[in-house]
């Protein structure tokens, strides 16, 4: 895939892929989900709970098409960012609502955080850019394979139910200006179709 040296911005994750030192993101064959190895949540300091977003300079080189400035079928570039706190108008983090658990719900009982109705009060966290991840095998920390959910991304990047799409990272960041705030961009290189596992 062809670097580009347009602006980003967030695009609103058989036989299973190889083990590998490489840092990757799998678009695997369950529908909307994607995954990263442990060499790319390691090179990006990621871990269960925290978010990534997946960003292309899409509309950057739309307007410089329009503009003549670059040739009609110039590629986009795609890359993949730890998530960020997103913020209104005035520079403060916004709040979104916040899923509970079973469990968290019956913590918050306990603690008498509920209406007069006995319902949970609703929990606001701090929202943040990008699709939330989890470690596949539940451990903590940095170097795990983590899982996530990005509907709106997933065909954009070829996802399908047949096939797993493993897309390599570049292993050196990018600094970018992203809504104002500079980021390591990740940027996303070649591509690899694999066969999901035949289950007998």
């Amino acid at each position: 895939m062809e670097r580009s040296r347009y602006a980003f911005a967030v695009a609103s994750t058989g036989r299973r892929p190889e083990k590998t030192n490489e840092p990757q993101l799998v678009v695997t064959s369950t529908k909307g989900n994607f995954k990263i190895n442990g060499a790319a949540s390691r090179l990006m300091k990621l871990q269960h709970g925290d978010h990534a977003a997946l960003v292309n300079n899409e509309a950057d080189v739309t307007r410089a098409i329009e503009a003549g400035d670059i040739e009609e079928g110039t590629p986009v570039t795609w890359g993949i960012i730890k998530g960020y706190p997103a913020l209104d108008a005035s520079g403060n983090v916004r709040k979104a609502v916040q899923r509970l658990s079973k469990e968290d719900e019956e913590k918050l009982v306990a603690a008498g955080e509920v209406d007069d109705d006995g319902n949970v009060l609703t929990q606001y966290e701090d929202k943040i850019v990008g699709f939330k991840l989890a470690a596949v095998n539940k451990a903590a920390g940095v170097g795990n394979s983590l899982g996530g959910s990005d509907a709106v991304n997933y065909e954009a990047l070829g996802g399908n139910t047949e096939k797993n799409i493993v897309y390599e990272i570049e292993t050196e960041p990018t600094p970018v200006d992203i809504d104002g705030l500079e980021v390591d961009l990740f940027v996303l290189g070649a591509s690899t179709e694999v066969e999901k596992m035949k289950r007998k």
